[in-house]
């Protein structure tokens, strides 16, 4: 962003990474890593699914057909919620703030998920998952983040419609990379320049 004759920053204009401040560098990085992280668990549980849900059911095999059955149900619960989630927390985002609402959203994600981890049963797993995904934000690329960054970044309070987010989109393909190498995958990441 390049400031006016009157010293202003235009809105039309994008930020040039050496022209961020502190707090914008911070709110840029905090953005970057929520859309680093945001739906990781859902790749990370694909890998741990099947033989969590066969310890749940007491079978030994993680390929028996009813741990398919039952996990396909988790499944569907965890995009139901998914769904649901958008719509609750916009609505929570229009009474309380965006900031609150994204607190408590990933409050709600961060709770269920670890909570999900001493599930007992298949039906205490399907509940846990449900709940987490309330707290995961939409599945399109305008998060909430990537708005505050946009508003740090621009002097006004207004987001910059071509601006910062187009740094933070690069974090979403990169949990990819994280479950590849927790897979023991050797992955080559070229560098993205945006």
């Amino acid at each position: 962003m390049t400031a006016s004759a009157t010293g202003e920053m235009t809105a039309t204009e994008s930020p040039r990474l050496r022209e961020l401040s502190a707090t914008q560098w911070k709110s840029g990085l905090a953005a970057w890593l929520g859309w680093l992280f945001d739906g990781l668990d859902m790749h990370l549980y694909t890998l741990v699914a099947a033989p969590f849900v066969a310890t749940l059911l007491a079978l030994s095999d993680p390929n028996d057909p009813g741990v398919r059955w039952y996990g396909s149900w988790i499944q569907v619960a965890f995009l139901v919620g998914w769904a649901l989630g958008g719509g609750l927390f916009g609505r929570l985002g229009d009474r309380l703030g965006r900031s609150r609402a994204l607190c408590l959203r990933i409050l709600t994600y961060a709770l269920f998920t670890g909570l999900s981890s001493i599930a007992q049963t298949w039906w205490q797993l399907l509940l846990f998952r449900f709940l987490a995904a309330l707290g995961i934000r939409r599945a399109v690329p305008e998060p909430e983040e990537g708005t505050h960054a946009a508003a740090t970044a621009a002097r006004d309070p207004r987001p910059l419609p071509s601006g910062p987010e187009r740094y933070l989109h690069p974090g979403h393909p990169h949990r990819l990379v994280l479950v590849a190498r927790a897979l023991g995958v050797q992955v080559l990441v070229p560098v993205p320049f945006v």
